[in-house]
């Protein structure tokens, strides 16, 4: 029996080197493949682009390494071009992936979606682009490295994934919706070179500042982190002016850091309750908000937009079910566009106001008919029913002088109008209780 005990961790040894395999096929007209069982690695290479997969593909519907559920690491060498659609979608092991560094690259959609296990991705010079939703669902995902190269991320690429912070190099010139549902992203870094993009207080928006491109769903995790940064800044501004007051002491430093420390205790209040309200300011510089620009809030009920703001595009907020108030201002000029509204699947809604006093201007970009036809007054109602779910218990709060030019419009009449002479300016911010909305504070 001890005897026994002895040889069989042996045989079970050696009988997994006598059973381990290598696997070889073609993924692509000059690409093959191979894998080795015995370290769960898969090499491609080769030299062009590697075949499209997937339940859309009518060739190559299944991967010829779906097989190899023990899958942990992809290896793809110099000439390969590209990774198909689907290729490794839903690899439940895959833990790495190596990327060629000087070969022009492409990822196509899908293409890592829904690898549990992979935690880091480094996205090298050659790259060129990837598709939509390329690494979305990679719940384990949290380290990413883009390196200069790289033109065009795609849309939702990093959705659902535990990325925190995202630096695009300056080759990046469009990245439209790619930060889609980033649960847990907290800051956009942009190189200073870059020509097309900018980070502002850690949302991406254009270089001149005026276009908002993302703002990080993790919202309330930017603030604290911006806060952090303004605070730092604000004390070691007062701590330098008490070195200068003590070295040549006057009424005017008294008064300069009296001034001071009520402006530090001011910004410290602001700040706190921002964060207590969980509240989302968009102020200027910004002039327009891009489609799919606030997405996904994790925890952010109140959203305002200050009077910079003229241009919302369609589906500029979208999916933000957290949300139970949204203040837009007078100077709004869109409410949507090409007959979707800037608002989608945002059921959480309780309260919205809208100081523009020109509803119809509002619409005007919404359809491309007479605003005053049957098509059109089908169209805005197709438009409410189709991309909304506010429910009747929301309400839309609009200046009592235009109460009844929203009450008779096509789109507008068919919501729960209030009329309200509550609009000193849009930056009123709201907060709720048991006994509903309140007026906090003007900024």
């Amino acid at each position: 029996m001890k005897k026994l005990l002895l040889i069989l961790p042996i045989l079970i040894v050696s009988s997994y080197g006598v059973s381990a395999k290598n696997y070889k096929g073609r993924c692509g007209a000059n690409l093959k493949w191979q894998y080795l069982s015995d370290s769960r690695t898969l090499y491609i290479t080769g030299t062009g682009m590697m075949d499209d997969y997937g339940v859309f593909d009518k060739k190559n519907k299944e991967t010829p390494w779906e097989r190899f559920h023990e899958l942990q690491t992809v290896i793809i060498e110099e000439g390969v071009m590209s990774v198909g659609t689907y290729a490794f979608e839903k690899c439940m092991n895959l833990e790495r992936v190596s990327f060629p560094r000087n070969t022009p690259f492409h990822i196509y959609k899908n293409a890592f979606r829904s690898c549990p296990r992979l935690d880091s991705i480094t996205i090298t010079p050659g790259f060129i682009d990837i598709g939509n939703q390329a690494f979305m669902d990679c719940s384990s995902l949290k380290t990413l490295s883009i390196e200069n190269g790289i033109k065009t991320i795609g849309e939702a690429v990093f959705a659902k994934t535990l990325i925190k912070d995202v630096y695009l190099p300056a080759s990046v010139t469009s990245a439209y919706g790619t930060f889609q549902y980033c649960d847990s992203l907290e800051w956009i870094y942009v190189a200073p070179d870059n020509p097309v993009y900018t980070s502002l207080r850690g949302w991406l928006c254009s270089k001149d500042t005026s276009v908002l491109h993302a703002v990080p769903c993790n919202e309330n995790g930017r603030v604290k982190r911006y806060n952090a940064q303004l605070e730092h800044t604000l004390d070691s501004l007062y701590d330098l002016a008490k070195i200068k007051a003590a070295t040549a002491p006057s009424a005017t430093f008294d008064s300069a850091l009296h001034v001071l420390d009520s402006t530090i205790a001011i910004v410290k209040y602001v700040n706190k309750m921002r964060l207590e309200q969980k509240l989302l300011l968009v102020t200027p510089p910004i002039r327009k908000v891009n489609s799919y620009a606030i997405t996904g809030l994790i925890d952010t009920k109140f959203l305002v937009f200050g009077e910079s703001v003229e241009f919302l595009y369609a589906a500029s907020i979208l999916g933000c079910k957290s949300l139970i108030s949204v203040s837009f201002p007078s100077s709004l000029k869109s409410f949507g566009f090409n007959k979707r509204i800037c608002m989608v699947n945002c059921n959480g809604l309780r309260q919205v106001l809208i100081a523009s006093e020109k509803p119809e201007l509002l619409l005007r970009f919404l359809v491309d008919d007479n605003p005053n036809g049957t098509e059109a007054i089908n169209s805005f109602r197709s438009i409410f029913i189709l991309d909304t779910t506010f429910g009747s218990s929301c309400e839309w709060y609009v200046p009592v002088t235009v109460y009844e030019g929203y009450k008779k419009h096509p789109y507008w009449g068919t919501l729960n109008l209030k009329p309200t002479s509550n609009f000193e300016h849009a930056h009123l911010i709201y907060w709720i209780n048991d006994n509903g909305f309140y007026s906090l504070m003007n900024l």
